[in-house]
Order: C-alpha cells, then sequence, then structure tokens
C-alpha cells in the first residue's frame, strides 16, 4: 500500500475511534460531573492519576523499545526476534507494574489523608489503586498494538472498551452508588484487557529475552521516562496536595477535555512516529521529504486547534461540566497552549528517538522538566490551577529546542519555521472574531458559532496562505511588499504538497 495512504488509513481509524470515544467521554462525564460531588470527582481523577503513575514507573523504558525497535525488525523480517522483544516487554512490565501497585496500595493511608483531609474515601482509594493496575496493564497492550500498526482492531477495541466502561458505570452508580461505578469500570477494563491480548496473540511467545538484556537497552529511556513522568505525571499530585481535593476535582475536568484533544493529535502522531523508523533505511532525501510535509500537517492541524481551544473554553466548560465548573475555564484556556506545544514537541521526540542518540534525548527531557518545574514553582502562587498548563507548555517549548538543533545539524532536518507563523497566525485570527463572542453568548450558541466561523477562517486560510494553494491573489500581493515577502513566498518544501 502506497505510505500515504497507509498513513492515512491508521490516522483515519484511531481518528474515528477518538471521534466516538471523545463524544462517549464528553456525555459521561457531563453526566457525572452534575452526580458526583467534587471529593467523587476527585477519587475519579485519583483514578486518571494512579493508573499513569503505575504505568510510567512500572514500564522502565521497556515500552519505548517496542516503539522504537519493532517496526524496524519486521521491516527486515526478523519475526521472531520482534515476538521475542514483545513478550518479554509485556511480561517483565507486567511484574513491575505489580510491584508499584503493592507500594502504592501501603502508601494509601497517607496520601489520602494528604489529598482529603481525612480516612473516608480511603477503602475506595485502595479499590481504585487495584484498578488502575488494571488499567495500565491494558494501556501498555495498546502500546504492542500500536507498534505492530495495528491501527484498526486497535481503535475498535477502544471504542469497545469505553462504550462498555460507561455503560457499566452507570448502571453500576445506580445500583450500588459509588462502588457500583468503579465496578463496573473494572469489570469493562478487564473485558478490554481480554480483546487486547486476543489481537496481540499472534506476537506472542514463551521464549523470552534476559532480563538483563532487556534491561541493559531500556535503562537509558527509564531514565528519562522518570525525568518526564516528573513534569507530566505530578500536576494532579501537585493541586491535590497544595490546593485540596476541590481543586483537583475543577482541574480534571478541565484536563479530561485537553486529554479528547490530544488524543485526536494521537491519531495523526502515532502512524507518522511509526512509518520514520521505515523511511529512515530510503536515505536523506526521503527522510527529509517525509520530515518536512508530515512537520507542515501537524502544525496546520493542530496550532489552529489550540486557539480553538482558548476561544471556547468558557462555553466546553460550561456545556461539559455545567455551573459547578464553569470557574474552571482558565485553566482549559491555558491547555490550549500546552496542546500547541506539546504536539510538536512529541513529534520531534518521535523523529529523534529513531535518528540520533538518547543523550540527546536526555536533553530534551531534562530540559523539558527543568524548565516546568520552576515554572511552577513561580506560576502556580500567581495563578492557581491554571499556570499548571502554561508551565507545561513553557517546558515542552523550550525542551524541544536542543532536539530540533541535533536533527538539523546531523540530519539537515529544520523545523518550517515560516509554517508555524502561518498557522499561529490563522490561530489569532480564529481567537480574535471568536473570543469576544464568548462573552456576549456563552454556552451551545457561542460553541456553534464558533465552530462555524473557525471552519470558514480555516478553510479560507488554507486555501489562500496555506501549504494546499497552488497559486494565490494574497501571497501575490504580499510579495510586493519588502517587509513580508520572505515570509509569504512561495514555499521551498521538498514535495510542495502535504502528503
Amino acid at each position: 500500500m502506497n505510505r500515504t495512504r497507509e498513513l492515512a488509513r491508521s490516522s483515519l481509524s484511531i481518528l474515528a475511534s477518538q471521534g466516538l470515544t471523545t463524544i462517549i467521554s464528553i456525555v459521561f462525564i457531563a453526566y457525572f460531573a452534575r452526580a458526583f460531588s467534587k471529593e467523587q470527582m476527585a477519587v475519579y481523577a485519583t483514578l486518571t492519576m494512579m493508573s499513569g503513575w503505575i504505568g510510567w514507573i512500572g514500564e522502565m523504558g521497556m515500552g519505548t523499545l517496542i516503539e522504537k525497535d519493532v517496526a524496524q525488525l519486521e521491516a527486515a523480517g526478523n519475526h521472531n526476534q520482534a515476538k521475542r522483544l514483545i513478550s518479554s516487554v509485556i511480561a517483565y512490565r507486567l511484574g513491575m507494574m505489580a510491584i508499584v501497585t503493592l507500594a502504592f496500595l501501603w502508601a494509601s493511608p497517607y496520601f489520602t489523608w494528604r489529598f482529603f483531609g481525612n480516612h473516608e474515601f480511603l477503602p475506595l482509594i485502595r479499590y481504585v489503586v487495584v484498578i488502575s493496575f488494571i488499567l495500565a496493564v491494558m494501556e501498555s497492550l495498546g502500546g504492542v498494538q500500536g507498534a505492530t500498526q495495528r491501527f484498526v482492531s486497535s481503535s475498535a477495541i477502544g471504542v469497545t472498551t469505553v462504550l462498555a466502561q460507561r455503560g457499566l458505570c452507570v448502571i453500576g452508580f445506580f445500583t450500588a452508588g459509588i462502588f457500583g461505578f468503579f465496578s463496573g469500570f473494572l469489570a469493562a477494563t478487564l473485558l478490554g484487557l481480554a480483546l487486547c491480548l486476543l489481537d496481540i496473540h499472534r506476537y506472542l511467545t514463551w521464549n523470552l529475552l534476559p532480563f538483563r538484556e532487556i534491561f541493559r537497552q531500556s535503562r537509558g529511556y527509564f531514565g528519562l521516562g522518570m525525568i518526564k513522568v516528573a513534569a507530566d505525571q505530578i500536576d494532579r499530585p501537585i493541586v491535590a496536595s497544595f490546593l485540596g481535593a476541590e481543586a483537583l476535582a475543577s482541574y480534571h475536568i478541565a484536563k479530561r477535555l485537553y486529554d479528547n484533544l490530544y488524543g485526536v493529535a494521537r491519531a495523526f502522531l502515532v502512524p507518522i512516529g511509526i512509518k520514520f523508523g521505515e523511511v529512515k533505511v530510503e536515505g536523506a532525501e526521503a527522510l527529509s521529504s517525509f520530515f518536512h510535509q508530515t512537520q507542515v500537517v501537524v502544525f496546520h492541524l493542530f496550532i489552529p486547534l489550540g486557539f480553538f481551544l482558548i476561544a471556547t473554553s468558557k462555553s466546553l466548560l460550561l456545556l461539559y461540566g455545567g455551573e459547578k465548573y464553569a470557574s474552571s475555564s482558565p485553566i482549559l484556556a491555558a491547555f490550549g497552549f500546552t496542546l500547541m506545544a506539546l504536539v510538536i514537541w512529541v513529534m520531534i521526540r518521535q523523529v529523534a528517538l529513531r535518528l540520533i542518540p538518547v543523550r540527546y534525548l536526555a536533553i530534551q527531557y531534562l530540559t523539558t522538566s527543568a524548565v516546568t518545574i520552576f515554572s511552577y514553582c513561580l506560576l502556580i502562587p500567581l495563578w492557581g490551577e491554571s499556570g499548571i498548563p502554561i508551565a507545561m507548555g513553557l517546558g515542552y517549548i523550550i525542551g524541544l529546542v536542543p532536539t530540533a538543533h541535533q536533527l538539523q545539524k546531523n540530519w539537515s532536518l529544520k523545523l518550517p519555521l515560516r509554517q508555524m507563523l502561518l498557522s499561529s497566525i490563522c490561530g489569532l485570527c480564529i481567537l480574535g472574531v471568536m473570543f469576544p463572542a464568548s462573552m456576549v453568548l456563552p454556552g451551545l450558541r457561542h460553541l456553534v458559532l464558533a465552530s462555524v466561523f473557525s471552519m470558514l477562517i480555516y478553510s479560507a486560510w488554507l486555501y489562500f496562505i496555506g501549504p494546499l494553494e497552488v497559486e494565490n491573489l494574497f501571497r501575490t500581493f504580499c510579495s510586493r511588499v519588502p517587509l513580508v515577502r520572505g515570509i509569504f513566498s512561495k514555499s521551498h518544501s521538498p514535495s510542495g504538497k502535504i502528503p
């Protein structure tokens, strides 16, 4: 299959899955944001937080080996070695995540008191820790599906699991209260885990690689992962520990919306990242062309999306969380900035993972974490929860600079900054038109109006200014103005077209 068609098929399958799960999740959270107290919503936020920590600590960098090496092994015909690598990583990660889960169960009385000020929710928190382990195991199997490019089946399983989770949670909540809610979530997650195992069973074998060999290759990535988790996963514990359970609930509602939009971004970033492992063997010219085209796609899709999130944050929170969480709209607006920075950071990381030594990734992670944590200390006292997404965005932007420099130096891969500027101007146009309207028309009317006008602005921008045009009057006019001639001159893309 043509690479562009294969990427489109993979991306569309993930995008369709993410679209369905996003709609289901929005309806689900919109209901329970109103049905739960803020303390109960904070317990639900703890589920997301714990599964992230168990997954990150327990993987010990092994998941990166699958992400980096499986596609190349399969392309080279080393199918048995790929199966041994996948099976070994699954087995060793499972053992490590079990150890981390036991540690969290032991420490649960402390952080329950720290988050809620009492031990009222301690039995529920322990139950949540166990569910988090099952969820982390399922997510690790999802990483195997991505590395083996089983995007269509992965998308179908994802939608099925989310539907089951939401349906059984509702049934459990009405029959047994909050414990029934989490019991339904556990049952559906076990179903998803079984479906994932069934999907990847052909890649499993009992002939494992020695743990010493796996850990020797993964320990560098484990160190990187722990550095990154210090910046990425520490946000909810900081909010819960220093601002309280109610602040955690408000922050969680805003971040769930952001997570859903980042899931849309993953529909493009994951297949593209996997393909870099294949394109690498085709030579510098093919790699340069593929890099330029994919960066242009990422910029022109997700930078305007980030500005759209900023412009509609008030209306989205009002519809999503109700009046109880309407005051959290500045947090969601700040996540619009984070989204723009993160997708570029992840794309650069995907390329660097396959092209440059791991020490340069270490610099990217260290810089990102150091800037993020420093910004936390500076911005949280000033802006509370709203300062956290801004601090994360600053960390991503500054952290990608050293890695982008090494890609340009060693592989002549240069970020198309002119396209980044153009897509940012498009986003500012959307923000300038739609944000003032949110002050007058909050809620559904503003969201519908913003969506329609944003699509009109975005489509016109792509036609006249963006990378899809063949010729246009605006560019011709601007080429006559010396000050802006360099910005709006014709693209020097190797192919001139988006793939």
